[in-house]
């Protein structure tokens, strides 16, 4: 039967057209219903404007109830899937075509109305270099999948209305067009170019489609025929008029001659390239419509021939929407839900699969295994026999559209109607059984030998690792969950054994607190044994002791051995108020190209990030010295116990020549940064006492009491003005005077700010937007003082005013019989930390007894005979030097060397997750300036203290991998995976440049 041709192009009008009143059942056994599994979801991305997910789906367990059917109404919707070994493409019913990196899951590229309607159809060529796209627009059309430029337009044959599929025969450089109109039609991409213009443009002005009607040259045909098109073409026909004709690009017509007009009696829904059993040598082109009808084809250069009908008698007939061949069998997706098995062989119908609710839009073979796709939401695997074997909800209350298997990555890719495109791992199946952790933490989880690439299987370890980790709630300084943090602390010591860590273990800190982790990798590994540990790589999620030990060396390291020491942490702050949160805090999400979760970017994810460059450069023995981790679990407290126990255990650390951390983050969003400075912290509190023991009505003793709260609010109102001064003598003793040179330096990075970063940059919580149009002087005048102020000079803040009782604080008629205010002081290099602290106690201690003072004279003046009947005030005063500053010299051999790693490696191809050892290896568009050299106004206490316990000759480096905006102690922490990515393969670059510096490779 025909069709008429349609105006707009619905895949739900689609789906449901040329159906009988009920849906083909046939009989056969049925295999049963699985019940829906937690299966990993990677990422989520959102064909929305290229943006992330509001909410998004969980890491480690993404499946969840499926209660309605939900028609595709969204113009967003992922109708198509392709990738090659970069980049994945998605087509979308609104015609755009997104462009994704696969190693980092960011939009690299929109194709912006690709398509006048559903971009219905992608494939690629045999090289992978030709994108071509069919949609509801009647049209085919060509990209460079390397640079997504258009390179030329397939016109198909006359009223074909949508084009629902294709198929590209890599033999023969033969595109099949599966059409609405029931037609199949074929175009000769390597004999493209023999048809010559005047052809085309007569076939062209002969056709009177609603779709081609305007596309006749001027230049062969008839003036009346142009002005009649002319006369009725609407902006669309206009619009293709001038694409099919410009200059720059090159339209190609298929003839009746390469027309089959009804190859089937329904829309043509499926095409499928195969062979078969006994005619390898030989392409068949396997088609299925809404007529119900498998058909076979034979593929040459020149034609496509018919072959054989795979139809039966059915009492019902439904669409087949989609074809998947694998070792001699044919799967067929039908409407309604219903999976045929098909013999190649014997042409024989062998089995039919029940499970699904609704059609079956996409079918995939991975490992014989088959993998059927949903309108009801889900996605189905069955195993080598067909039995059923999991079932997940992909896309809840939705429909999956699309799906493909990344057979190197080990991922099922998924399309819905919501929009959203997933990235899902396919689970490790072991005699047809879902293997996956338990909750109760009494299995590991398993990750099958692997056929995916390396540079991706390290990945893919690298972020279930840092799963597994975000799940551990590893809180310090909350004695409810200090059981959560030692599951942490092992959970890493066990990681870095199966990394192949020379030595790894568990050091003491102070008594009833958290340990620390040591890890050891240098040139002394085994690489052939840490292959073995890394391609049978077991996790075990819940801390328990490792089910398979890495044999750990028992040659230990000279005390004197140079050495790049790794501090980091693996504590984290509370996750706060969890109606904050998008998702759960401790369960990692992945969305628009960020992970979600508690300790992604602060610290566990760079954490990792680190561990895995190093332990790749011992597995390739590449690396040149040893690298030692000292990993805390009360970094978030204040590093209670790190110093004694590094002072306990000295001799294991050798002598650091390096030390390197990763805990601070970019000054924006572009721009990488390295950061070499950082100021020092006091922390102080001040209490007022009232002698009396507890609060007293203002309406009863009001006047008659002393009143703690105003007292405090005197002292701290002597301490610093409004406008940001502090008050304290001598608080400014020690700064060092700003030179021009530092002057010149800050100037110019504030301009790069303002010129390179394309986002607003958020800098204490102003935005400074980049690309000014006008003069920027003003603004650049604002953010440099700004970040003077940040980073340079010595600051006051005062951060909690407190009450006796919680009674006092909700009272509003009480006057509270105690009052304290918390503070914190910032100093910068040059200033004396002792000094300052000793500073601030003696000029608050002063305040206060002036205030005693005065009010006694006071007292005296107004001949009070009542003095007594006033209670006493006491003053306690608690000052507590938490950090040294820090400032690194950033012309050292090693700051340069890193500055050189981070400029190659986010100067490399973007889409690389392995650092690139080309070095013309360069994306086309602009490279990105050198990285910034930045100060932090925040302090870590560990920093300092390294550095001088260790000796003057350890270097620290702190290499930010976190954006401006990944939200750290902040609910819906973040990073970036691209950052995490990168932020590996710098560390790999570095360690690498300054290797020469150890001379102790083996």
């Amino acid at each position: 039967m025909t069709s008429p041709a349609l105006n707009s192009v619905s895949f739900s009008e689609l789906s449901r057209s040329h159906s009988s009143a009920s849906l083909y059942h046939p009989l056969g056994p049925s295999n049963g219903n699985t019940d829906s599994l937690p299966v990993r979801c990677l990422q989520t991305l959102s064909q929305k404007s290229g943006q992330q997910v509001h909410s998004p789906a969980p890491f480690s367990d993404a499946a969840s109830s499926m209660t309605t059917s939900t028609q595709l109404t969204d113009s967003d919707a992922v109708m198509s899937l392709a990738h090659t070994e970069r980049y994945v493409f998605s087509g979308s019913q609104n015609g755009n075509i997104y462009v994704w990196d696969r190693d980092t899951y960011q939009l690299e590229h929109t194709m912006v109305e690709a398509h006048k309607r559903s971009v219905l159809a992608l494939v690629l060529d045999d090289d992978n270099d030709i994108l071509f796209s069919a949609g509801g627009d009647g049209k085919v059309k060509a990209w460079d999948a390397k640079t997504f430029a258009f390179l030329y337009l397939i016109i198909p044959g006359d009223n074909v209305g949508a084009v629902l599929s294709l198929a590209y025969s890599k033999k023969h450089q033969v595109l099949v067009l599966g059409c609405q109109n029931t037609s199949i039609q074929w175009f000769s991409i390597k004999h493209r170019h023999e048809a010559n213009q005047e052809d085309k443009d007569r076939e062209l002005a002969a056709r009177r489609s609603k779709f081609f009607d305007n596309a006749a040259s001027c230049g062969q045909v008839d003036e009346s025929i142009l002005k009649s098109i002319k006369a009725k073409a609407d902006a669309e026909a206009l619009a293709d008029y001038e694409l099919v004709h410009s200059p720059l690009n090159d339209e190609f017509v298929i003839f009746d001659n390469s027309i089959i007009p009804h190859a089937h009696y329904g829309f043509v829904y499926a095409l499928l390239i195969g062979t078969l059993p006994e005619t390898s040598e030989r392409e068949i082109l396997f088609s299925a419509a809404g007529d119900g009808e498998i058909k076979l084809w034979e593929v040459t250069e020149t034609e496509v021939k018919p072959l054989k009908s795979m139809y039966q008698n059915r009492e019902d007939i439904g669409n087949i929407h989609s074809l998947v061949v694998d070792d001699g069998m044919l799967v067929a997706g039908f409407q309604g839900g219903v999976i045929e098995i098909w013999d190649l062989e014997t042409m024989q119908k062998i089995k039919v699969l029940r499970g699904h609710t609704d059609d079956i839009l996409s079918l995939a073979f991975n490992d014989h295994h088959l993998y059927s796709a949903s309108a009801d939401g889900t996605i189905r695997i069955w195993g080598p026999n067909f039995d059923a074997i999991a079932s997940f909800d992909a896309h809840p209350a939705e429909r999956v559209l699309s799906m493909m298997i990344l057979a190197d990555e080990e991922l099922i890719v998924s399309g819905g109607s919501d929009n959203t495109i997933k990235f899902w791992e396919i689970p490790f199946f072991s005699d047809s059984k879902f293997e996956l952790p338990h909750a109760n933490g009494k299995s590991p989880a398993v990750v099958a030998k692997s056929t995916a690439s390396p540079k991706r299987r390290i990945r893919n370890q690298m972020l279930t690792s840092l799963d597994q980790w975000v799940g551990i709630k590893s809180v310090s300084d909350v004695p409810e969950l200090q059981t959560e943090c030692r599951k942490a602390a092992r959970y890493l010591r066990d990681l870095m054994r199966q990394l192949g860590a020379i030595e790894s273990q568990l050091i003491p800190g102070e008594e009833g607190r958290n340990p620390i982790v040591y890890g050891r990798f240098g040139p002394s590994g085994s690489p052939a044994a840490q292959a073995k540990v890394f391609e049978d790589f077991e996790l075990n999620p819940h801390g328990e002791e490792p089910l398979t030990p890495a044999v750990q060396s028992d040659k230990h390291l000279p005390a004197n051995a140079p050495t790049v020491l790794v501090y980091g942490h693996y504590d984290v702050m509370p996750s706060g108020d969890q109606s904050q949160w998008d998702t759960d805090p401790f369960k990692m999400a992945g969305s628009g190209g960020y992970l979600y979760g508690r300790g992604v970017t602060d610290d566990k994810g760079p954490v990792l990030a680190i561990l895995f460059a190093v332990a790749d450069l011992q597995r390739e023995n590449k690396l040149d010295m040893d690298v030692v981790f000292c990993i805390e679990g009360e970094e978030e407290a204040g590093s209670i116990g790190l110093y004694q126990a590094v002072e306990n255990h000295r001799n294991i650390f050798g002598q650091p020549k390096l030390i390197l951390l990763s805990s601070s983050y970019w000054l924006g969003e572009q721009i990488p940064c390295l950061t070499y400075g950082m100021r020092g912290s006091i922390r102080a509190s001040i209490e007022i006492e009232s002698s009396r023991n507890a609060d007293v009505h203002s309406g009863v003793w009001g006047g008659a009491a002393t009143e703690p709260l105003t007292w405090l609010s005197h002292i701290l109102s002597k301490i610093s003005s409004p406008d940001g001064r502090v008050l304290v003598p001598g608080f400014e003793d020690g700064v060092a005077p700003v030179t021009e040179s530092e002057e010149k330096n800050m100037r110019e990075l504030v301009h790069t700010i303002l010129t390179k970063e394309e986002q607003p940059v958020m800098v204490g919580g102003i935005p400074f937007t980049s690309h000014q149009k006008g003069d920027n002087s003003g603004l650049e005048e604002q953010l440099y003082n700004q970040l003077m102020k940040r980073w340079r000079f010595p600051t006051l803040s005062v951060h909690h005013i407190t009450v006796s009782t919680s009674a006092s604080r909700e009272n509003t008629t009480l006057i509270p019989s105690a009052a304290r205010a918390d503070i914190s002081m910032r100093v910068v290099p040059k200033q004396s930390i002792n000094k300052i602290a000793d500073q601030f106690q003696d000029y608050v201690t002063k305040v206060f007894n002036d205030i005693l003072s005065e009010s006694s004279s006071a007292l005296a003046v107004t001949g009070n005979a009542q003095r007594n009947m006033k209670d006493e005030l006491k003053l306690h005063l608690t000052v507590n030097p938490v950090a040294r500053w820090w400032l690194a010299d950033p012309n050292h051999p090693f700051s340069s060397a890193a500055r050189e790693a981070i400029a190659a490696e986010w100067n490399s191809s973007s889409g690389s997750s392995a650092p690139s050892t080309d070095p013309n290896n360069t994306d086309p568009k602009e490279q990105n300036p050198a990285p910034l050299l930045i100060r932090e106004g925040g302090s870590i206490p560990a920093v300092p203290w390294l550095e001088e316990f260790f000796g003057p000759d350890a270097t620290i480096i702190n290499l930010p991998m976190g954006q401006s905006t990944d939200n750290a102690h902040m609910s819906n922490e973040r990073i970036k995976l691209v950052n995490l990515v990168k932020g590996r393969n710098v560390v790999s670059r570095l360690l690498q440049l300054i290797g020469p510096h150890f001379n102790q490779k083996q």
